[in-house]
């Protein structure tokens, strides 16, 4: 019976190292190739904004400055998102949330007017940084009578 028991426990070894080879060698042919990952910030120590400064509140003041609303729209929030590269230039410009077509638009098109952004930073390196930013949009008043 002790025998049999060291003839099993030996079996028992030669197929778990037999089963162990196999899969690390297939696990190292199957390997999938690593890809250059890129990682995108959202938030550093310093934001991008205006050459000019004043933070992410005067950027979106002044792209809700560039909106033209359509005239019979309505007050609402569109969502944008943007990539500031460490160069500062604007790219990847998406609507998150929008309204209408006509005003997500109108919103685009005001941030394409900045042509460049101070970029963010962090640990005094300019850095790629991927923001959104919430737009107000309001009808232009109406004209008195």
């Amino acid at each position: 019976m002790a025998q049999q028991m060291q003839f099993s426990a030996r079996l028992l070894l030669i197929v778990a190292l037999a089963l162990g080879g196999a899969l690390a060698a297939n696990a190292q042919q199957k390997a999938p190739i690593r890809q250059p990952f890129q990682r995108w910030n959202t938030s550093v120590e310093q934001m991008p904004q205006l050459p000019s400064g004043g933070g992410t509140r005067a950027l979106i003041t002044a792209i809700e400055r560039q909106v033209v609303c359509p005239s019979e729209a309505a007050k609402g929030r569109v969502f944008v998102s943007m990539l500031v590269t460490e160069e500062g230039t604007i790219k990847n410009l998406a609507i998150v949330k929008g309204l209408r077509p006509d005003w997500d638009a109108a919103v685009l098109q005001a941030v394409r007017k900045i042509t460049r952004l101070a970029p963010g930073r962090q640990e005094g390196k300019a850095v790629d940084v991927y923001i959104t930013l919430p737009i107000t949009l309001q009808p232009a008043p109406k004209p008195p009578r």
